[in-house]
């Protein structure tokens, strides 16, 4: 929820918490430390949880860290970002870095990336459970207790003669000669050294571990932020099974997430170069796997011969990997450097916030997004943005001072919303009420639109596996159109509901008999619900009458708020009307079928396109490139809400005039 919503409900927040929570509970301590703080901190919340906590942690506010007269923090991973600065609550660290010479390898990746048929974890299980035939000894990863529960209970099925060990039981599994450990989204701190293991698998890993991150991410394209840190859990865990400059393991991913991250060149090239290697040749040599007569044996094959160090396999791959290395280099992502000037006054801010210094917090928050210059960091700055604002308005509500009611209002309309334009979920802030701020116009509309249709087919993209995403995509689409020039109803109906998916739309159908046919949300609050027919005799007054009643059924049954615009459009390539069918009209629009396929040829050939662009989640450069080509195109969704309400069906001819 927004910094501003939240304002007016925290004093009630407390209370609730205050009576509830137990002498004995857990969390007594951590709401010791921030119940006389709630508005310097965010709230965020999904089905699961609910979490209430400031942007970084205050670590300086607690005694035992601030009268320290030394602190030493450790980590492999520091990074180019001053992520440290932000996790740690600090303003600023001395680097002691060991010698060149000294400095730790991790010994050779053997990385492979199966092309599984679809992302279920059964498939996963599946392929485990047969690399088990050859491979008796494994550390498999996943991404939470509930997966690694079903993956042992699966895995006991079908291989009862192995012994699974847990995390209480890594010693036993370490001096044992076959077995499989299972733990759960473990990065780092466990090490499988030498003959310990050599053979990991990684069902997927949540790069994102907790819930802020998933919110920044995910709803502010703040990625350029995490992106370097959820890296760096990746390249831990491929670690895990290669400690020492002359240790190998051999590492098999599975799942989409860690999948899309490594295959990415985009994100890839960050990596260092003998990293990227191992990565590249693992792609190919994957590639090859996947073209065998059987993958699954050719897998298998190839992950006992390299952890049983076969010379030809081992050869050949070292070759490939010596290859890719010489024609790599390891690039910064952009915007690195602006991330690392602003992290101390990040720090300053959450100071500033949690001390009730609100003029200082404005006053640096104005610092730190004219740091955050660049497309790239665009929603991190947006963020920033919205927080210097917020910083405003605590000044007003505790001085009343009009003048920074006005700059929050500016902050706000002018600063956050420029930045914000690929940034949906600062569309529902409103810092004090509809009256004190307009922003809206036909550019903010279609822009909006555009976000929304580019976030779906991202979050597609994203939701599986992207490479195979992208190389089935021009393919569903083809196979859909022939269902929309289908002569059968059924067919026809099936290709609408599939199409208004393919074009970035959420397209929904039912099977009841009172139904409509498809609906498509064209935006939140924009749905268009569709009677479609393929017909031979002019458009019946009863098919007219089924087509007024969809937009209360859609209303009952969605539960939909009045504020939800429903366009009830009839798609036919039935050009006239039975004159009765004119009194049940009003309100309806008509869309012939061939300008529909029309559109729709001409717009997924734009997306078809713009799909193989797609690198990482949340780019802005990519959102930008978007909403350009189809502008370009003329087929943006403001074109496909123009082309749906062009004819009323009020205007066909009828049957008597025919």
């Amino acid at each position: 929820m927004s910094v501003f919503s939240m304002n007016s409900h925290w004093s009630e927040i407390k209370d609730i918490i205050n009576n509830g929570i137990s002498h004995d509970s857990i969390l007594n301590y951590s709401w010791s430390n921030i119940k006389e703080h709630l508005e310097s901190c965010q709230l965020y919340y999904d089905s699961h949880q609910i979490v209430i906590k400031p942007l970084f942690s205050p670590t300086l506010t607690l005694r035992h860290i601030s009268n320290a007269s030394c602190k030493i923090y450790l980590s492999a991973t520091f990074g180019e970002t001053s992520q440290s600065l932000r996790n740690l609550g600090i303003e600023k660290l001395t680097y002691v870095n060991l010698p060149e010479n000294k400095q730790p390898t991790g010994g050779r990746h053997y990385v492979l990336f199966p092309q599984l048929n679809d992302d279920s974890l059964d498939s996963q299980v599946k392929l485990i459970s047969e690399l088990l035939i050859l491979n008796k000894k494994m550390v498999i990863l996943t991404k939470n207790n509930n997966e690694a529960n079903y993956v042992v209970e699966e895995l006991t099925d079908k291989s009862p003669d192995t012994r699974f060990f847990n995390i209480d039981e890594i010693d036993e599994f370490k001096k044992s000669s076959k077995g499989v450990i299972v733990l759960s989204n473990r990065f780092d701190g466990l090490d499988f050294e030498g003959d310990t293991a050599h053979l990991v698998i990684i069902t997927d890993l949540s790069l994102a571990t907790n819930i802020q991150e998933k919110f920044l991410v995910s709803k502010i394209n703040a990625q350029a932020l995490f992106q370097e840190q959820m890296l760096n859990r990746s390249i831990q865990a491929l670690g895990r099974a290669s400690r020492s400059e002359n240790d190998y393991s051999v590492v098999v991913a599975l799942g989409s997430e860690i999948q899309n991250e490594l295959q990415s060149p985009k994100i890839r090239k960050r990596l260092p170069k003998n990293l990227q290697a191992e990565l590249v040749t693992g792609i190919m040599i994957s590639e090859n796997i996947s073209k065998a007569d059987n993958p699954d044996e050719a897998l298998s094959d190839t992950v006992y011969r390299l952890c049983e160090k076969n010379r030809d396999a081992i050869e050949k791959t070292e070759q490939q990997i010596n290859s890719a290395f010489s024609t790599l280099k390891q690039q910064s992502a952009h915007g690195n450097d602006r991330l690392a000037s602003t992290a101390k006054l990040e720090i300053q801010f959450n100071y500033s916030l949690w001390n009730e210094n609100y003029v200082d917090a404005f006053n640096i928050g104005k610092n730190i997004v004219s740091n955050l210059g660049g497309d790239e960091l665009s929603g991190y700055r947006a963020f920033w943005s919205y927080m210097t604002s917020y910083a405003a308005a605590k000044v007003y509500w505790q001085s009343g001072n009009e003048e920074y009611k006005r700059l929050a209002n500016t902050w706000f309309a002018n600063k956050m919303r420029g930045s914000a334009k690929f940034t949906p979920w600062f569309g529902k802030v409103i810092p004090f009420s509809e009256e004190d701020i307009s922003y809206e116009t036909d550019d903010t509309k279609n822009n909006d639109l555009v976000v929304y249709v580019a976030a779906n087919i991202e979050n597609m993209a994203f939701k599986h596996n992207l490479g195979r995403f992208k190389s089935k995509f021009r393919k569903n689409v083809n196979e859909t159109l022939q269902k929309l020039n289908s002569l059968d109803g059924d067919t026809f109906e099936k290709g609408v509901e599939e199409i208004g998916n393919l074009l970035g739309f959420v397209s929904e159908n039912s099977t009841e008999p009172a139904a409509p046919d498809p609906w498509w949300y064209i935006g939140p609050r924009t749905i268009m619900v569709s009677e479609c027919k393929v017909i031979t005799n002019p458009i019946s007054a009863n098919y007219v009458k089924q087509a007024a009643g969809h937009k209360v059924w859609l209303q009952k049954k969605e539960n939909l708020s009045e504020d939800i615009d429903i366009i009830t459009v009839v798609i036919s390539d039935q050009e006239t009307i039975e004159a009765e069918g004119i009194i049940f009209s009003d309100g309806i629009y008509f869309v012939n079928r061939k300008s529909l396929v029309e559109y729709a040829i001409k717009a997924t050939d734009v997306i078809a396109s713009k799909v193989q662009d797609i690198e990482e989640l949340g780019d802005a450069l990519w959102y930008s490139s978007f909403e350009n080509d189809l502008a370009i195109g003329e087929c943006s969704p403001v074109d496909f809400l123009n082309l749906i309400q062009d004819r009323k069906l009020s205007t066909l001819k009828t049957n008597k005039n025919k």
